[in-house]
C-alpha cells in the first residue's frame, strides 16, 4: 500500500445489492430532476430565459449520475473493464469540484446581477480548479498503466484522495458562504438563517462522507436540500419582485428623506430671512411709540407692535419646529413669570 493509492479486488455483488449503495443519491437526483422541471415550467409562465440557478442545478444532476455510475459499476457483477472505473472515479472528483465552483460563481452573480460591472471569479479559485484537473489527469497516466499490468483496481487514498474529493469541493462552499455573508443585509433575517443552515447541511454531509467512505451516498442528499432551500427563499419569481418593490421602497424613502430634509432646511433659512427685516419694522415701530405725542398714532404703532410679535412668534415656532426635525432643538433653563404665561 502507498501513500497516495491502494490497490483492491472489489468482491462483486448482484445488481440491487449494488442499487443499495446508491439509492439515497438517486433519491436526491430524483428531488433535483423535480426541482429542474419545476424551473422550467416557471420559466415558461414567466416567459424567462434560460437561467444561471437552473444550469447549476442541471451540472447538480450531472455530476450525482457520473457518481451513482462510478459507484454502481465499481460493485454490480458486470464485466466492466477497471480502467473505467478508475477514469469514471476521477471524472466525479472533478465534477464534484465543478458543481460546487460552478455554484460560488452562481453565488458572485446573483449578488451582482443588479450592477452592470459583472466581476470574474478570483484568480485563486480558477488556479484550484485547473490544478485538480492536472493532479487527476496526473493520476489517471499513472493508475491506467499499472491496473492494465497488475489487472486490480487502484484507488487514491489518504492525503490525495481527501484532497481531490473533498477539500476542493469544501473550498468552494466556503467561499460562497462568505458571499452569502458579505451580503446578508440583501435578505431577511428568517431567510438569511435558513440559507445558512442548509451551507452548513451540505458541507456537514461532505465532511461526514468523506469519513465514512464511499458508500452509503449520503453527500448529494444535503446538496438536494440546499439547493431546495435557496431556490424557494431567493430565486422564485415572487421573492425576487418582493426584492425589487423593497429596493424601489428604499429609494423612495430616501428621496422623501432628502426632501424633507431639503424643506426643513429651507423653512429655516426663510424663517432667518424674514426674522430680519421684521425685527427692523420692530425696531423702527418701538422709536415711534417712544416718540410719538398723537394718540391716533400711539395706538396705531401698538396695534403694528402687537401683530409684529405676533408673527415673529410664529417664525420663531417655524425656527424651533426645523431644529427638532433636524436634532438641533435644545432645552435651555431660565426663569420665566407663571402670570405672564398665562396671560400669553
Amino acid at each position: 500500500m502507498n501513500t497516495f493509492y491502494v490497490t483492491e479486488q472489489i468482491e462483486k455483488i448482484s445488481a440491487s445489492q449494488a442499487f443499495q449503495s446508491i439509492e439515497v443519491s438517486c433519491v436526491a437526483l430524483m428531488f433535483n430532476l423535480l426541482l429542474y422541471v419545476i424551473i422550467k415550467v416557471q420559466q415558461v409562465r414567466q416567459q424567462q430565459g434560460r437561467s444561471v440557478f437552473s444550469s447549476v442545478l442541471f451540472s447538480v444532476m450531472a455530476a450525482n449520475m457520473i457518481t451513482c455510475l462510478q459507484v454502481f459499476l465499481t460493485y454490480v457483477n458486470l464485466p466492466v473493464p477497471l480502467t473505467v472505473i478508475c477514469a469514471l472515479q476521477a471524472l466525479a472528483f472533478m465534477a464534484n469540484t465543478m458543481v460546487c465552483y460552478y455554484f460560488s460563481y452562481y453565488m458572485q452573480r446573483y449578488f451582482n446581477r443588479s450592477t452592470e460591472d459583472e466581476k470574474p471569479m478570483p484568480l485563486f479559485n480558477r488556479c484550484m480548479v485547473v490544478a485538480q484537473g492536472v493532479i487527476l489527469a496526473l493520476w489517471l497516466l499513472f493508475a491506467i498503466p499499472y491496473i492494465l499490468r497488475e489487472d486490480v483496481l487502484i484507488r487514491q487514498d489518504g492525503i490525495l484522495f481527501f484532497v481531490t474529493g473533498f477539500v476542493m469541493e469544501l473550498y468552494h462552499l466556503i467561499y460562497a458562504l462568505y458571499l452569502f455573508l458579505l451580503r446578508r443585509e440583501s435578505s431577511d433575517s428568517r431567510s438569511r438563517l435558513i440559507v445558512i443552515f442548509s451551507f452548513l447541511l451540505t458541507i456537514s454531509s461532505i465532511v461526514v462522507q468523506a469519513f465514512i467512505g464511499e458508500t452509503p451516498m449520503i453527500n448529494y442528499l444535503g446538496g438536494t436540500f440546499a439547493l431546495f432551500v435557496f431556490y424557494f427563499n431567493a430565486e422564485t419569481p415572487d421573492f425576487i419582485k418582493l426584492s425589487r418593490t423593497m429596493d424601489e421602497l428604499m429609494v423612495e424613502r430616501q428621496r422623501a428623506e432628502a426632501a424633507n430634509v431639503a424643506k426643513t432646511e429651507f423653512l429655516a433659512n426663510m424663517s432667518h430671512e424674514m426674522r430680519t427685516p421684521l425685527n427692523a419694522v420692530l425696531g423702527m415701530n418701538e422709536m415711534i411709540l417712544r416718540q410719538s405725542k398723537d394718540a391716533e398714532i400711539t395706538e396705531y404703532a401698538g396695534g403694528i407692535e402687537r401683530a409684529g410679535q405676533s408673527l415673529l412668534s410664529v417664525i420663531n415656532d417655524v425656527i424651533d419646529f426645523s431644529r427638532i426635525e433636524s436634532g438641533k432643538m435644545q432645552i435651555n433653563l431660565a426663569p420665566y413669570m407663571l402670570s405672564a404665561v398665562i396671560g400669553d
